[in-house]
């Protein structure tokens, strides 16, 4: 373990855990899998509150470049409308939940079935609500797929158009390994007890201790893997 650097102060655990989420979303950012660039900034804006003032100017020097990632998805033609479809997917895929829970709940509480009259005893309206939900939950990972392929070709057919604006990203997340190694190195702490999750594996400085595909509806499997990774100390 490299020795603490003379009147420096050693972070907690506390102060050293957003490192390991801005890794994270850095690297979402690089792949493509961020729709939003206004979280990623309350994250630099918060570690520069806790002291991290060159990573908040970080922040400065790479906002350009994550909003023009960001937004990419949105100059695809048919892109925008899939995303609204999405979202109301989403939106209906967790009401018809709630309306399930409630279902099933009055017909298996009876103390409950007053507070909804006929409501939870309706085999049609059960039908309904379970033909509702899978429809909405099965929509919704078909029409996020869907998305992710039309992203992933326009990725390969504009690939020089971006390699600038994903390498600053790709840097910019080796620079925050790279403050997360020096503060659990000074720190004196186990590097296990940081782990990050990444889906790019090349990086310096970073060990990786697993790896998995995932898999949409639980069956078919992604073409890419997210692998967990803690720091590695020098």
């Amino acid at each position: 373990m490299p020795s603490k650097k003379k009147g420096a102060v050693a972070r907690s655990d506390e102060q050293i855990v957003p490192l390991t989420d801005l890794i994270t979303t850095l690297d979402s950012v690089r792949a493509y899998r961020r729709r939003s660039s206004q979280n990623l900034e309350e994250k630099f804006r918060r570690l520069g509150e806790m002291g991290y003032s060159d990573l908040r100017k970080l922040w400065w020097e790479i906002e350009d470049d994550v909003n023009t990632i960001v937004d990419m998805p949105l100059k695809i033609p048919r892109v925008p409308r899939l995303i609204r479809l999405n979202l109301y997917l989403r939106l209906t895929s967790r009401l018809f939940f709630i309306l399930l829970v409630i279902v099933l709940a009055t017909r298996i509480v009876r103390a409950w079935r007053p507070l909804v009259g006929d409501f939870g005893q309706n085999i049609w309206l059960l039908i309904v609500v379970v033909l509702g939900s899978v429809f909405a939950m099965n929509g919704e990972v078909v029409v996020d797929y869907l998305i992710r392929r039309k992203v992933v070709q326009y990725e390969k057919e504009t690939e020089q158009r971006y390699s600038k604006n994903v390498l600053k990203l790709k840097k910019a997340t080796q620079t925050v390994i790279d403050r997360l190694v020096g503060e659990v190195g000074q720190g004196r702490k186990d590097p296990r007890d940081f782990p990050f999750y990444v889906f790019y594996d090349d990086y310096d400085r970073i060990e990786i201790t697993a790896s998995k595909t995932p898999r949409s509806m639980f069956i078919f499997k992604k073409k890419y893997k997210v692998f967990t990774a803690i720091p590695k100390l020098d």
